[in-house]
């Protein structure tokens, strides 16, 4: 169940920076996509055990 623990600490943090970037684009749902893509993408840079 790491895999769980491991979006559960990922996805808040990709949601915030998402839901910043489409306030200041006027596009929340491109905005929290791109926010997603980029903290998981982070996620996996740092080798982190998923």
């Amino acid at each position: 169940m790491k895999n769980k623990n491991f979006l559960g600490m990922w996805v808040p943090i990709g949601v915030s920076i998402g839901t910043a970037l489409g306030v200041a684009i006027q596009n929340i749902g491109v905005g929290i996509g791109t926010g997603l893509l980029l903290t998981l993408r982070r996620a996996c840079w740092r080798k982190e055990k998923i």
